[in-house]
């Protein structure tokens, strides 16, 4: 079953549905779902689909023209093409006959580490008019986010010759509950903040077992779908560098700070400044660097974090567990390690998932000004002697002060007293016209708060049904009402 991504599904069938050729870029992380993306999208329609391999050019020639005649059949032609540029063009004549072929070239970077001329000689089929004969569409996806990127740059070959550029992130939160269609909402945001947005990680979970019972099986068996996936991400994007691992490691353990992680990793040897490897980590959309949005713009203002939760999760809870896990203990880790600190770890996730929700659906905000005005710049604030959870500008020149709480208690009117009080230090905002104050929670709100917003058209309180999207009565925790949050 497919999955979320209406808006790319759409644009990319305009694509292939136009009266021309195309050239389609594509790229995004691993396991992001690029591949299901271009198969669902042109799957009504003539296609060669053809993922590459790490190999010989000749190799990868040899398969492809074996996709190829799998899919559109052997006219006796196309085994007999000596290079790419010659089966390129015999495929534009195959387009006459079948309009709006789409030939798809996944792994991209692997065709070009063999064959480095293989930009080119695209450029070449480009230019030469060919593409228009039955308006051939050539896609190239990659999950190299850098090398692909390049492909658009001035000094590339095929330099302003796409037609449509696609960069594909993981799934919203609200696209992940249809995973897990019976679960209650406090978990399919566990999940989230385990998994993340990556299909792939949210299709190893079984949607009819209980998400205590997906995390043992999936992460903490010895043969757990994802219980080394990390490790093998990390084997393959950083190949030959255990820095990378010490870095992520220290990271996770709470050196967010450059200097933080030198000091940590400083016995690690390696000749390059820790700065070249934390850039490459943010290339891979693995790490994420954030400034308090306060701040001026000081280098040492800047914090870094783990940006793919997988990661985040395996760090704190998997990887000091691989031997009891090998051993067949993931019962035991569950309940010795995950259970004591699940929810101190969702805590940090649920301010991440908080941020996203403002960003995408501030719009929503009941009986607020700011409908049509999603988040335009979100992050949080930092200081001294306080933070703010979620502070974003809108749109409409508005912004947004949030403050998030992953306990099994409601909030009262002490949360956003404090809230208001740390909105009055910051210069965030200080100018703004109108000022929103949100407050998530996972347990609800006590009934003085709830009456304090329903006269306030500038407070809104956000549970996590609003979040996921569900409807009232899904979330189903255990709440003390009797000792709310102050």
């Amino acid at each position: 079953m497919f999955i979320g991504r209406e808006a790319e599904l759409t644009d990319l069938r305009r694509e292939f549905a136009a009266k021309r050729p195309s050239l389609v870029i594509i790229y995004g992380r691993r396991r992001v779902g690029k591949s299901t993306l271009i198969q669902e999208a042109a799957k009504d329609r003539p296609s060669i689909y053809y993922q590459a391999t790490r190999g010989l050019a000749s190799d990868n020639l040899d398969m492809f023209k074996i996709a190829a005649t799998a899919a559109i059949g052997d006219d006796g032609m196309i085994g007999e093409m000596p290079n790419w540029f010659t089966l390129l063009n015999h495929l534009a004549t195959v387009a006459k006959r079948m309009p709006g072929l789409v030939v798809t070239f996944d792994e991209f970077p692997f065709l070009c580490e063999a064959d480095a001329s293989l930009p080119s000689a695209i450029q070449k089929f480009m230019d030469s008019g060919a593409p228009r004969r039955g308006n051939l569409k050539l896609v190239l996806c990659g999950s190299t986010i850098a090398f692909m990127s390049a492909l658009l740059a001035e000094r590339n070959p095929l330099y302003g010759r796409q037609t449509g550029v696609f960069d594909i992130a993981p799934l919203s939160l609200r696209d992940t509950a249809a995973f897990f269609p019976a679960w209650p909402a406090a978990d399919i945001l566990t999940a989230y903040g385990i998994l993340g947005g990556v299909p792939y990680y949210l299709e190893s979970f079984d949607p009819d077992a209980s998400l205590q019972r997906n995390i043992i099986d999936v992460l903490l068996a010895r043969h757990g779908k994802l219980a080394e996936e990390p490790a093998y991400l990390l084997a393959s994007e950083t190949p030959g560098s255990p820095k990378f691992f010490s870095i992520l490691r220290a990271i996770a353990d709470g050196c967010t700070r450059s200097s933080e992680i030198k000091n940590r990793i400083a016995g690690d040897g390696g000749d390059r400044d820790v700065s070249w490897y934390l850039n490459r980590l943010i290339a891979l959309r693995i790490v994420r660097a954030e400034k308090s949005m306060d701040a001026l713009g000081r280098e040492r203002d800047r914090h870094y974090v783990l940006d793919d939760p997988l990661m985040a999760f395996w760090f704190r809870f998997v990887r000091s567990s691989l031997s009891a896990i090998k051993l067949g203990r993931g019962e035991q880790v569950y309940r010795d390690r995950i259970a004591p600190g699940l929810a101190g770890y969702m805590g940090d996730a649920f301010e991440e998932i908080c941020r996203q929700h403002v960003r995408l659906w501030s719009d929503e905000f009941p009986g607020s000004v700011v409908a049509g005005s999603p988040g335009e710049d979100v992050g949080k604030i930092w200081a001294g002697d306080y933070d703010i959870d979620v502070a974003a500008h809108l749109l409409d020149g508005s912004v947004v002060y949030g403050a998030c709480k992953w306990r099994n208690q409601w909030l009262n009117e002490g949360v956003l007293e404090r809230l208001v009080a740390c909105a009055g230090k910051t210069r965030f905002g200080a100018d703004a016209g109108r000022r929103h104050f949100l407050l998530f929670s996972k347990s609800g709100f006590s009934p003085g708060l709830e009456a304090m917003a329903a006269g306030d058209p500038l407070l809104h309180l956000v549970t996590l049904e609003t979040i996921v999207g569900l409807p009232p009565g899904r979330n189903q925790n255990d709440v003390t009402g009797s000792f709310p949050v102050s």
